[in-house]
């Protein structure tokens, strides 16, 4: 396997960006300020390139930050194995406008700006559904006085970034504009499914049997 370059990279920019965003408003917990998600967001009713771009890497919360990062840290390295760097991170960036173009048509009036790439990490996810539909991870499950190694199907822990994301929309730690959020979270299932029905082409073309095998166990730190 490859070292995961460009999932390395986009960890490492989510957790910059963050803080830099925080030192211009905003907490450590609760993410940037009002004023920060209104200059940089993704406001669907007044959309711009910029704002797009900016947005992906803004994180909303600490929460979004940190489950996002995690995901991309377990399963963004196979995709990115299964294509090329390049590809990957064309990939990573046309989930996150594919989740954008869904918030924009299910809620085309709406002024609540967009923030963070769980639209992106859905398509990643997405695409590890379809390449490794029967992949395991390995964990430590910690229980008091004893530790031991479990498998894990890969697709329950989706499931449970799935649930994480729906927990945070209903926290209201989707953004510091609440509202809103119920449109982005089905737009982000939106992506996950896009991501699963195009990840082929961007393969290389001796990967693209991989989905018929899964690939060595991943730990869980």
């Amino acid at each position: 396997m490859r070292f995961p370059l460009v999932s390395a990279a986009l960890v490492l920019a989510n957790v910059v960006v963050y803080l830099l965003a925080i030192v211009h408003g905003g907490g450590f917990l609760d993410g940037p300020s009002r004023a920060v998600a209104l200059r940089h967001g993704a406001i669907p009713a007044e959309l711009s390139v910029g704002a797009a771009f900016s947005s992906i890497f803004i994180p909303a919360s600490l929460l979004q930050l940190l489950a996002n990062s995690i995901a991309l840290a377990l399963f963004g390295l196979n995709v990115e194995d299964a294509t090329a760097r390049l590809r990957f991170l064309a990939f990573y960036l046309l989930g996150a406008l594919v989740a954008l173009a869904l918030t924009v048509l299910f809620a085309p009036s709406s002024r609540v700006p967009q923030l963070g790439g769980s639209g992106a990490v859905a398509a990643v996810l997405g695409a590890y559904l379809l390449l490794y539909p029967r992949a395991r991870v390995i964990g430590v499950a910690l229980i008091p006085f004893l530790a031991t190694i479990v498998e894990v199907p890969a697709v329950l822990l989706i499931g449970v970034w799935l649930l994480a994301q729906l927990w945070i929309g209903l926290a209201g730690l989707a953004g510091p504009i609440h509202g809103g959020w119920a449109i982005a979270y089905a737009a982000q299932c939106g992506a996950l499914l896009a991501g699963a029905l195009a990840i082929q082409p961007f393969a290389d073309s001796e990967r693209r049997a991989a989905k018929r095998r899964p690939p060595p166990p991943q730990p869980v730190y």
